[in-house]
């Protein structure tokens, strides 16, 4: 008796399935609050967005104002802090590679002293 209410309840479950769906259909008029957020920024981002991206002419190729802040960026702080992604580049690897994973045994290690 109760296998044959639980096959009733699921097939009527599974007849009602495709009106409650219909039901989550939102017609245009009525705007969600993230469509509505959306909406609102939308000329903020488009702006913004026409601005980092704007193409500058280098040497006969479009590059974007992003990639030029960038690599201007990685080339000012390579300066200021002295190369040293490259002078450190070998205890990176270290690093990576888990051999000061203890830190208090190997900081002397690490640091040279001056």
């Amino acid at each position: 008796m109760v296998k044959t209410a639980r096959k009733v309840l699921a097939l009527l479950g599974l007849l009602v399935l495709p009106f409650i769906t219909f039901a989550q259909d939102i017609p245009e008029k009525s705007k969600g609050l993230d469509q509505r957020i959306n909406e609102g920024f939308q000329p903020i981002t488009d702006a913004w967005s026409s601005i980092v991206f704007y193409a500058v002419n280098i040497g006969g190729h479009q590059v974007p104002l992003v990639v030029i802040l960038l690599v201007c960026g990685a080339l000012f702080f390579t300066i200021y802090f002295g190369f040293v992604n490259f002078r450190r580049f070998g205890l990176a690897i270290q690093v990576v590679r888990g051999k000061h994973d203890d830190i208090e045994v190997d900081a002397e290690d690490i640091i040279p002293k001056t």
